[in-house]
């Protein structure tokens, strides 16, 4: 004889009940610790962001002092250009043969120079 049971699946998800309140549970508690951590990383975080702003603007000022400093060093060198191109340029006017002396002279010993190498 043959015998056939009959199943409604109500045994099966009876049983799914544990398991869902427990995977809840979990979820649950995942989230609450998670919430946790959060919470304790933030002023880590809020530290590490206040450091690195104030590093950035440390080292923006330091630029900041650094091309004054380079722009104050080349109108330095503009107005000492312009002292001894004007203090050249009165000498040859006031000695011209002296001064052609002075560039034959001055070229001669660098064609030397240059022909030794």
């Amino acid at each position: 004889m043959e015998t056939t049971s009959k199943h409604d699946g109500s045994a099966l998800s009876h049983g799914a009940q544990p398991v869902s309140d427990a995977i809840d549970r979990a979820g649950s508690g995942l989230q609450a610790a998670i919430t946790d951590v959060s919470g304790m990383a933030r002023p880590a975080v809020r530290r590490l962001t206040d450091e690195a702003h104030a590093v950035v603007n440390r080292l923006a000022s330091a630029a900041d002092r650094a091309s004054d400093s380079l722009s104050e060093t080349g109108e330095q060198i503009t107005r000492a250009q312009r002292r001894v191109s004007g203090g050249a340029r009165d000498l040859v006017s006031e000695h011209p043969l002296s001064a052609v002396g002075i560039a034959l002279a001055a070229g001669f010993l660098l064609s030397r120079f240059v022909r030794t190498r």
